[in-house]
């Protein structure tokens, strides 16, 4: 374990122009492994028993010219890309997407605003301040031992503390969470497969997957596999033998609601399936419809499993649906690495003290 610490922090050394800028990273990296507690930049300096100046000196890392936060993003996509545990599906490797909110109480602190809660538990309040932050994980490890590792995160409200309150460019919470799979298949020059939940199923995502297209794969680059809403409905493609009368052909067919496939038993098949984790017997089915949004074909996979009845919706009209209802199944793992964020590492526990400080200086 020690030698593949040293050799994997010893290959972050390009990232940083100073040696001393590189030893203060790797204190803090180890840090965030070693230390019992996490406060904040004091808790990395009772960790190493530094005093005042080195406090000063943790602080003033983050705010370094030594180091920009892109150079060290674009060596952790290649480290993570390279290390052969990254999961592949149709030769793109899987990726999770999703939010975290946090509850803030600091009054300057960028990124904080009104956010809902969703859960019906009653203790938790409905409307609390505090941060949305989008993550971005890939797919690591062999079934059935899969994790989800943070590869990016980013908040995805408040632009009002960046000078963004004005724009009418702003993108959507969706629209980020492709951006950031975007950004991770230019850099590493892979193309990826970005798997959400139904709060994705939008037209804005489909789109913004189709902006960056791949000559190589004559492809997009990233490809979607997200849940759909139980109240979707879909068409049929029109055939053009039922075309009487004058103007153009019609494009849409019969309407399909989409849950309504499950009443049609006879036509699904009966496999085998890791769902959850677990190897079960499910019920499969899946059709090519046109999605009235995008006016385009998507590949819809219909599942009956133990845990109900589950409707897919994949951007690639090739996708194997045996597979994207397993890879959908993978997405619990990103609910598993927030809570090691927030729990075990305490990823979140940063401070904002200065109302001078950027805002995009940790504290």
């Amino acid at each position: 374990m020690i030698n593949y610490l040293y050799d994997s922090l010893t290959s972050f050394r390009t990232v940083f122009s100073r040696d001393k800028t590189w030893l203060i990273f790797v204190m803090i990296v180890l840090g965030f492994i070693g230390s019992t507690e996490m406060v904040g930049v004091s808790s990395f300096c009772r960790f190493w028993l530094l005093e005042i100046p080195g406090y000063h000196t943790l602080n003033h890392f983050f705010r370094s010219s030594a180091w920009t936060l892109n150079e060290l993003l674009n060596h952790w996509f290649f480290f993570v890309s390279s290390s052969g545990l990254c999961m592949t599906s149709q030769g793109r490797i899987v990726t999770l997407g999703d939010h975290t909110v946090l509850s803030r109480d600091g009054r300057k602190m960028p990124g904080v605003v009104t956010l809902h809660q969703d859960s019906d538990t009653q203790s938790k309040p409905s409307y609390f301040r505090g941060q949305c932050w989008g993550a971005l994980a890939a797919v690591t490890g062999v079934a059935p031992h899969m994790f989800a590792l943070p590869l990016m995160l980013q908040m995805h409200q408040g632009y009002q503390h960046l000078g963004k309150e004005n724009n009418d460019n702003v993108p959507t919470m969706g629209e980020c969470m492709v951006d950031m799979a975007l950004f991770f298949a230019l850099r590493t020059n892979q193309p990826s497969l970005l798997v959400l939940d139904a709060f994705f199923s939008t037209k804005t995502v489909f789109n913004r997957a189709k902006t960056i297209y791949s000559l190589t794969l004559q492809q997009p680059l990233v490809e979607i596999i997200v849940r759909a809403k139980k109240n979707y409905v879909a068409y049929f493609q029109a055939d053009p033998k039922d075309y009487k009368g004058s103007g153009c052909y019609a494009k849409y067919g019969e309407k399909v609601h989409l849950m309504e496939i499950f009443d049609h038993q006879s036509c699904f098949a009966t496999v085998e399936a890791r769902i959850y984790n677990k190897v079960e017997t499910i019920k499969l089915y899946h059709l090519d419809l046109l999605w009235q949004p995008l006016r385009t074909t998507l590949r819809f996979v219909f599942a009956e499993t133990s845990h109900g009845r589950i409707v897919l919706m994949c951007s690639n009209v090739s996708q194997d649906p045996l597979a994207a209802i397993e890879l959908y199944c993978l997405r619990v793992r990103i609910e598993t690495m927030f809570d090691m964020l927030k729990n075990v590492i305490h990823a979140f526990q940063c401070h904002f003290w200065s109302k001078g400080r950027h805002p995009s200086y940790p504290g």
